[in-house]
């Protein structure tokens, strides 16, 4: 678990410096981790990060796919947090009418 924390935060941080490639890194190996650690929260927090990288990158679509992923783990936790992910998904500009050009999977490099 703090292996993954660690990723988590060290994503961030890379994030907070404009270093997106590694930030998605490291909250992408978070993600894996939290997941194989079967800890949900874990798991939205990464995918909400991942999605403010994305977004950063000029990648909304691909931000919101992480995003939509982090609210259904937040609603089936019950937990305020998705009120922060609600928000996050409100900020985007309206999707595209069909999302069959976007792929909800693996995160890409730009």
């Amino acid at each position: 678990m703090e292996q993954a924390f660690s990723l988590n935060s060290l994503g961030i941080v890379y994030q907070r410096q404009g270093r997106a490639e590694q930030a998605l890194a490291c909250l992408q190996e978070g993600l894996t981790l939290y997941g194989e650690l079967g800890m949900p929260r874990g798991q939205a927090e990464s995918l909400r990060e991942l999605g403010v990288t994305l977004r950063a990158l000029g990648r909304p679509e691909q931000a919101r796919a992480q995003w939509l992923k982090a609210l259904r783990i937040l609603e089936r936790l019950q937990t305020a947090d998705a009120d922060q992910v609600r928000a996050l998904l409100a900020e985007l500009p309206a999707a595209p009418t069909s999302m069959s050009s976007v792929d909800e999977g693996a995160v890409k490099p730009a």
